[in-house]
């Protein structure tokens, strides 16, 4: 019953953090899309009565904010650290040894991961890369999962991956726990009807010593008596 239960919350957490990455993947992607729209139709528009000054002003500006949207949204991916926590030995071990998961559909999940992380770096410009790497270094100072960073990220996608991991923990915590009760009460079953064997050794013994002393030594007593 426990292990279903710890199945169906790590099914769970499976689903909800696939839907984390994937909303934050669809939401920087709509972003930029929006941004490349409004740059082109910028870009395109005839000039205005104040002069191409404007325009050319508007399409930098729209620009500028495309690449700070590529560069904040790649580093926000990469600062979840997800392709870390699902390398790390502990987590697997503990993750596959709960949710009987195979090798194959696990590193499928990692490498999705990864895949979709080296596919955002890749579109980025020199310039964005580097302001990518920086803000990197700024935040992931202290672990990704420090108060610090989720302060500086301001993401509720990094909250709920660490709040459903830390639940995943529990729960696993948990259960380890149920089943060493378990275990712990067995054993003292186990005593007890061993103590209770013992005591029943004992009665059969002395059933035998008193039947053999009535088998072999009543006689000699009764011819004695008689004699």
């Amino acid at each position: 019953m426990a292990a279903r239960l710890l199945q169906r919350q790590i099914n769970l957490l499976k689903q909800r953090w696939s839907g984390e990455v994937n909303m934050l993947k669809h939401r920087s992607t709509s972003e930029i899309n929006w941004l490349n729209r409004r740059c082109c139709s910028s870009s395109s528009s005839p000039p205005s009565d104040s002069g191409t000054m404007t325009g050319s002003l508007e399409a930098d500006n729209l620009k500028s904010m495309q690449s700070d949207a590529i560069s904040v949204a790649v580093s926000r991916l990469f600062s979840l650290k997800l392709p870390e926590v699902l390398s790390s030995h502990v987590f697997k071990a503990e993750l596959l040894a709960a949710t009987k998961l195979s090798e194959s559909e696990f590193h499928k999940f990692q490498v999705d991961i990864k895949s979709m992380e080296e596919t955002l770096f890749s579109k980025l410009d020199k310039q964005q890369q580097l302001m990518t790497c920086d803000w990197l270094k700024a935040t992931a100072a202290q672990d990704a999962f420090s108060k610090k960073v989720l302060a500086k990220l301001h993401s509720k996608q990094a909250a709920s991956i660490i709040e459903l991991t830390n639940v995943l923990h529990s729960e696993t915590a948990a259960i380890k726990g149920r089943l060493n009760e378990d275990v712990a009460d067995r054993k003292y079953r186990y005593q007890c009807l061993n103590t209770m064997v013992e005591k029943a050794r004992i009665e059969v013994v002395c059933y035998l010593l008193g039947a053999l002393f009535t088998v072999v030594a009543m006689p000699a007593v009764l011819l004695h008596l008689k004699t």
